[in-house]
């Protein structure tokens, strides 16, 4: 399914606004990686489709696969190794380090400027782009 840029800016906005906060909280966790590595505040896709049902933020779990696509698409949620798309499975996920305060609202793909489609939606923190890798 295709899903729209308006429709993923708008779902990013308002999980961060109402929901990231809460979401952490309640999924996040520290799980020991290779090499000594700790990964903080990650959850898996299950988890968060569940929980994404559990709010009411997602009627089944193919509505919260594609919730969770949207907030990949919007650059709010990765992979940890920044791999896969969103899957409701045992993949890693975590949210931007820097949780963004704002998301830039996307131009209609029919508008004639210049900018391309990956240029119409950027995560933002304090009028400063994410790194390029999130």
């Amino acid at each position: 399914a295709v899903v729209s840029t308006q429709s993923t800016g708008l779902t990013c906005q308002r999980f961060i606004q109402y929901h990231m906060s809460a979401c952490v909280s309640a999924i996040g966790q520290s799980v020991p990686g290779t090499f000594g590595r700790c990964y903080e505040d990650v959850f898996t896709g299950e988890q968060l489709v569940s929980w994404l049902i559990n709010v009411g933020l997602a009627e089944d779990r193919a509505d919260g696969v594609s919730y969770g696509s949207k907030l990949v698409l919007g650059r709010v949620l990765c992979h940890i190794d920044q791999r896969r798309s969103f899957y409701d499975r045992h993949y890693l996920y975590r949210f931007a380090r820097d949780i963004p305060t704002s998301v830039a609202r996307p131009r209609s793909l029919n508008d004639d400027s210049s900018e391309t489609a990956d240029d119409q939606f950027k995560v933002t923190r304090n009028s400063k782009s994410l790194p390029d890798w999130f």
